[in-house]
């Protein structure tokens, strides 16, 4: 029986196609749906002499305050533009994401993380509640953020390996470093630093455009701004699961 050509070129695509995703399974199933923490290489917030670790804020990597700390004096936030001046170079294989270094897109990127926490915080309703201001004063604390790794999603990769096997490996990476700082002097009181890829799922569809993932974890970290600041004190705040249901 003669082959159908048809046939014969579809077999020859599919191949490598799985070739493809079977090395990016071995590559990257290992590397788990959380990221690792981010190593301290940028002076954005290098000195937390005099604080203390806190314990109970596991939402974030790590999480520094200073004891002394009058927090209950803060009723307002101002949330500052974020810094992408600390941004790391991205190496190996991070650069096979074909998403070329875009100056217009990660000030887009730092923009909505402004916007995320802004608006997650004026939709807060708690009796801890901080209004959030265009100018501080002495009752303000001031947020402080700077995006200091980016990854766009490999949404190539996750064509070929969801056509293949029906499986998007890749989720991309983001971490951010942030300093608060009491609007009366201006000295830093508390910072935090996470380091997050996306979460994993059955289908979703943000795993094929470069940022949608990390949006996700920006309006996330947004949310757990506010559950830090409507906590008890003692109470402790989670992280969030590192899979999803939903497909969007």
């Amino acid at each position: 029986m003669r082959s159908c050509p048809v046939m014969h070129k579809i077999h020859q695509a599919i191949l490598p196609a799985a070739a493809v995703a079977g090395m990016a399974v071995i590559a990257l199933a290992c590397a788990g749906c959380k990221a690792p923490p981010a190593k301290q290489t940028t002076p954005f917030i290098s000195d937390t002499a005099g604080m203390m670790p806190v314990p109970e804020i596991k939402a974030y990597h790590k999480t520094w305050a200073r004891k002394d700390a009058d927090w209950a004096k803060f009723k307002k936030i101002y949330v500052a533009p974020v810094s992408t001046k600390y941004l790391q170079e991205r190496a190996g294989w991070q650069k096979s994401s074909f998403a070329e270094y875009d100056p217009k897109g990660v000030e887009e990127l730092a923009g909505f993380t402004r916007q995320a926490f802004i608006a997650a915080h004026r939709a807060n309703t708690s009796t801890n509640r901080l209004e959030v201001v265009d100018k501080p004063d002495a009752n303000t604390v001031i947020l402080e953020m700077a995006i200091t790794e980016l990854v766009p999603t490999k949404a190539w990769l996750n064509t070929v390996t969801t056509a293949a096997i029906g499986w998007a490996p890749d989720k991309g990476l983001i971490a951010l470093e942030a300093r608060l700082r009491d609007g009366a002097g201006g000295r830093v009181i508390a910072v935090f630093a996470d380091r997050e890829q996306g979460k994993d799922s059955i289908f979703n569809v943000k795993s094929f455009t470069w940022y949608s993932h990390a949006r996700a974890i920006i309006e996330e970290w947004a949310k757990q701004s506010v559950e830090v600041t409507n906590a008890a004190e003692g109470a402790v705040v989670s992280d969030s699961p590192a899979f999803e249901l939903k497909a969007w």
